[in-house]
């Protein structure tokens, strides 16, 4: 399965997120987005990364780029704290199904859980409020990060290696300050 890249047209897609709002990545042609492709919704690694990520959602968004979170959970399995917090903010498309894993060839990796630094950022995200949940989607699901360009142009397309590897912030912010 060859990966999306750079200066490719990205995958259009329509979905309604857990909270009821409409994302359709074709009808807004000015838009920039950041698509985000996590594990399931008690992922302590993606919770973990996704606190760092509402810190900086107001400036994102002041800056144009709109940010959507991607998770293989169903929706009844996101857990309050999220409903009620990150949730009521940040747009969160529930797609236990895996069709925008596909679409976006989302990949998945034994090794890319057990590599050995993947412990040191699961005991980071534990310690800081973010404790392991019940599974409920693959273990070995890796993580993916999309900037898209205005038109539908891949800027940048950032496929995990582990399920802590996601992308630079630097990548975030200057793709955020561009206009």
């Amino acid at each position: 399965m060859k990966i999306l890249e750079a200066g490719m047209q990205c995958p259009d897609f329509r979905e309604t997120t857990i909270d009821g709002r409409n994302i359709d990545l074709g009808a807004n042609p000015r838009q920039k987005f950041w698509l985000m492709f996590y594990r399931y919704a008690s992922c302590p690694l993606c919770n973990f990364h996704l606190a760092t990520v509402m810190q900086e959602y107001a400036q994102l968004k002041k800056r144009g780029v709109d940010v959507v979170a991607i998770f293989e959970s169903e929706e009844s399995k996101f857990p309050p704290k999220m409903k009620q917090g990150i949730l009521s903010t940040l747009p969160m498309i529930s797609n236990p199904e895996k069709n925008l894993y596909d679409l976006y060839r989302v990949g998945k990796s034994l090794g890319g859980v057990l590599h050995p630094k993947v412990l040191g950022s699961l005991v980071k995200a534990v310690a800081a409020g973010h404790p392991q949940g019940v599974p409920d989607g693959q273990l070995t699901q890796l993580t993916a990060h999309f900037l898209i360009n205005p038109g539908g142009i891949i800027h940048t397309a950032h496929y995990g290696k582990t399920i802590d590897d996601n992308i630079s912030w630097g990548r975030v912010k200057q793709f955020a300050a561009h206009s």
